[in-house]
């Protein structure tokens, strides 16, 4: 394996799994990146010839709304060989898998001071790129993100996610999808279906609501003012999203952004994800949920040694400040 620029190697004492690409930036000591304008944005109208090749586009008002493309710095890539590899104790896989990144939107502010219409337009190409890739059924799982700011690693400002096809499955989404469906063999009914149904009746963790879907700051949260999207009766993934669930959760989004931001006096940087089954193999039990992660906590030592999250405010308290937050922007 000496000399591949790509590889996905185990770590054999957790069985985590780590993606090495010698095509990433080198990381250098703490800097304050520049902030790009956009006039120099490689993702604004008129740069498309900065990226890759479009692959797939949504169309809003004459032009492109969001639109999808390979990522120049590819952690995985198609074009590899799909290989396993066993040296003694030492698992590794080679770099195949899919790399993309989606701009989000033509405008260059943050996506969510932007129109709900713009939200709305990057949901539906993060589903239908997440559609299409799924019928590699090499590719076991599956995974949209958005990093927005520097803190939550975002390499540039103009609004944009990726998603990634992982030729494995990472072991924490292991664990959900055992705990999804032990739940489901048990009572026949999904884990978050009733996760849902326990955070209403209690009502002191609940933010909001829009159509099928509910907001809510998470029982154990692992950053102050994290907020989770819970459909009525989701699908296994994010491409089973119903037109009315990603309205919802592109209304949801935009406005507990924007409540975040208010409680807390300014700029937040966070990541968002969706959390489901990997990908289209056994997903019975297992239904999508979107986790917003707000990065106002830097986690030391005890994240580190043990993944133990510690900060300081209970949910009940953050779900209180965000409801707020919405009232008064009413």
């Amino acid at each position: 394996m000496v000399g591949v620029s790509r590889a996905v190697r185990q770590d054999p004492l957790t069985g985590e799994h780590v993606i090495l690409a010698s095509v990433r930036a080198t990381p250098r000591g703490r800097t304050e990146r520049p902030e790009r304008s956009s006039t120099d944005c490689p993702f604004c109208p008129g740069n498309e010839a900065a990226t890759a090749a479009t692959i797939q586009q949504v169309d809003r008002d004459g032009r492109w709304g969001a639109r999808a493309f390979a990522n120049r710095s590819p952690g995985l890539v198609v074009e590899e060989p799909h290989e396993r590899h066993v040296h003694g104790m030492f698992h590794a896989l080679s770099g195949f898998g899919a790399h993309e990144v989606l701009v989000e939107s033509p405008e260059h502010d943050a996506l969510h001071r932007q129109p709900v219409h713009r939200m709305a337009a990057a949901l539906e190409l993060a589903r239908a790129r997440v559609s299409d890739l799924q019928r590699d059924e090499r590719l076991q799982a599956l995974c949209w993100f958005r990093n927005h700011g520097s803190l939550a690693g975002a390499s540039q400002p103009h609004p944009h996610a990726q998603v990634m096809g992982l030729p494995f499955v990472p072991e924490r989404w292991q664990r959900y999808v055992r705990h999804s469906q032990a739940h489901w063999q048990h009572t026949r009914h999904t884990l978050l279906s009733a996760v849902r149904h326990d955070e209403i009746e209690d009502g002191s963790r609940v933010v909001g609501g829009h159509g099928p879907v509910v907001a809510l700051c998470p029982f154990a949260s692992s950053q102050p003012f994290e907020v989770w999207l819970l459909a009525e009766e989701p699908g296994p993934t994010l491409a089973s999203w119903t037109d009315a669930e990603l309205d919802g959760v592109a209304h949801l989004t935009t406005r507990c952004l924007r409540a975040i931001e208010a409680a807390v006096g300014g700029p937040v940087d966070y990541t968002a994800t969706v959390l489901g089954a990997p990908s289209v193999g056994d997903v019975e039990g297992v239904g999508w949920h979107l986790r917003i992660v707000p990065r106002l906590v830097r986690y030391g030592g005890l994240f580190v040694g043990m993944h133990a999250p510690m900060h300081g405010v209970f949910p009940e308290h953050a779900a209180t400040a965000l409801r707020a937050a919405l009232a008064a922007a009413e």
